[in-house]
């Protein structure tokens, strides 16, 4: 798996983008496509692909999918507040399969990063792009980077975790107890933290 370590030292954005020509007109729709467009361009090199239809940034570990989707708000203000959530998920195709076929689990979602602050309390995956500017966005796309990507890189290439797990990536822990179950780990996933007792009582009944 590729990490996303090469800080860039300046940028321009594309050609035909909206941000080469931003004014208090700009619907904040135009401006938040046209953030995402320039977030995927920036994280391309690094083995990255965008999903333009339902913004977000991806990598394939194996079956895990690693993901920053993106998100805005209906209370933007043009020229003023256009708001862009970050939001990093890991998620399992088996998992998913597996949780339909057996009614055990819910979806596919595995992990989830904390981006809080551990010294202010504020969560940092929230962004005003209402006025970005190439030096502005450098500083957005590393720390969406530092904040909602490393810790999702203690996940190899193949779909495994490594022996140290990054602090802040969360696991949903009903569906990682699952996705142990179902890769014959059982007893990890008996002993998963925060296991719930109606799921812990399904897993038994299938051993």
């Amino acid at each position: 798996m590729r990490l996303i370590t090469c800080a860039v030292m300046s940028w321009y954005f594309a050609d035909d983008s909206p941000l080469r020509a931003l004014s208090s007109r700009t619907l904040p729709k135009i401006v938040f496509n046209a953030v995402c467009d320039e977030l995927g361009r920036y994280f391309a090199p690094d083995g990255l692909r965008y999903v333009r239809s339902r913004p977000r940034v991806e990598q394939r570990c194996g079956d895990l999918v690693l993901t920053l989707s993106m998100w805005s708000s209906r209370s933007n203000v043009g020229g003023e507040h256009v708001a862009l959530e970050v939001v990093s998920h890991v998620d399992s195709r088996a998992l998913a399969k597996w949780v339909k076929a057996t009614g055990i689990g819910g979806g596919k979602a595995l992990f989830t990063v904390d981006t809080r602050n551990a010294r202010t309390g504020r969560y940092e995956k929230y962004f005003n792009v209402a006025a970005v500017t190439p030096a502005s966005f450098v500083d957005l796309a590393e720390t969406i980077r530092r904040v909602c990507w490393e810790p999702m890189t203690c996940i190899t290439a193949e779909g495994t975790l490594r022996a140290e797990v990054h602090p802040r990536l969360e696991p949903i822990e009903d569906n990682f107890a699952c996705w142990l179950w179902m890769r014959g780990r059982r007893d990890e996933a008996l002993a998963t933290a925060g296991l719930s007792d109606d799921v812990r009582a399904r897993l038994l009944a299938q051993a």
